[in-house]
């Protein structure tokens, strides 16, 4: 199963796209492989950016 995300660059990083984001979790009982390809717009090369921890929990959560 794959899941192709696009969050234009010049659109806030709002709390709305986590939680929306976050739900993708489900999809993750369907298939035993799951990818999540895509813009983010969200600098990784940026660790200590709150967005970027953010963002880090969250696929952190999907590892099995």
């Amino acid at each position: 199963m794959i899941a192709v995300i696009y969050r234009p660059g010049s659109d806030a990083k709002t709390e709305q796209f986590f939680t929306e984001f976050d739900k993708l979790g489900y999809m993750s009982f369907f298939s035993s492989l799951f990818i999540i390809t895509g813009d983010l717009n969200i600098r990784f090369d940026r660790p200590d950016d709150p967005a970027t921890l953010h963002i880090c929990d969250l696929l952190n959560a999907y590892v099995h």
